[in-house]
């Protein structure tokens, strides 16, 4: 199996609205903490996205894309709109993985060129939180993030019990390196 994966264009990314979206209600509904409950809907996962293109038009966000023979499989946002005093870094969200392409590498090849794509925005510390005892905890400890801590009752569930989130830095260079 080939992975392809690059950064986005805001034209491609209009274009696999309706993958994107189906992408996001299908880890939402299989238990991912996303920010979206179980009554998302295909056209609120499409508006969720449509404002992420938004921000993809005008450079706050690259969105890198994953493809197994030209399907879009896989994806995760670079969040560059820091405050001025944050120039050096980027947030890292919505690792997702549709279900059929889950456990084949793809979450790691996208995260992987995701700290390429901070590099070349010249980010050098890298940030995240996910839901804590989820298989991306597990993922991102494998990667080399390191986990400051967690927040108790943090977000809901799909089942409405609170959930804890734990968050997440990575340096891409040596913390002894100038900017």
């Amino acid at each position: 199996m080939s992975i392809e994966i690059r950064v986005l264009t805001a034209a491609e990314m209009e274009k696999l609205l309706p993958r994107f979206a189906e992408i996001l209600c299908e880890s939402v509904l299989s238990g991912a903490s996303m920010h979206f409950l179980a009554d998302i809907t295909q056209e609120s996962a499409k508006d969720f996205w449509r404002g992420v293109l938004e921000k993809a038009q005008s450079n706050s966000v690259r969105v890198l894309g994953a493809f197994v023979e030209g399907v879009l499989a896989g994806t995760v946002t670079l969040v560059l709109d820091t405050p001025p005093n944050q120039q050096h870094r980027a947030d890292v969200s919505k690792l997702l993985v549709s279900s059929q392409y889950r456990r084949r590498g793809i979450a790691r090849a996208l995260m992987s060129e995701l700290e390429n794509v901070a590099q070349e925005a010249k980010r050098r510390l890298l940030v995240l939180d996910t839901g804590s005892g989820s298989g991306a905890e597990f993922l991102y400890l494998e990667l080399g993030w390191i986990k400051v801590g967690e927040i108790p009752r943090y977000s809901l569930e799909m089942n409405g019990e609170l959930l804890a989130s734990s968050y997440f830095y990575k340096e891409l260079t040596s913390p002894n390196e100038s900017a």
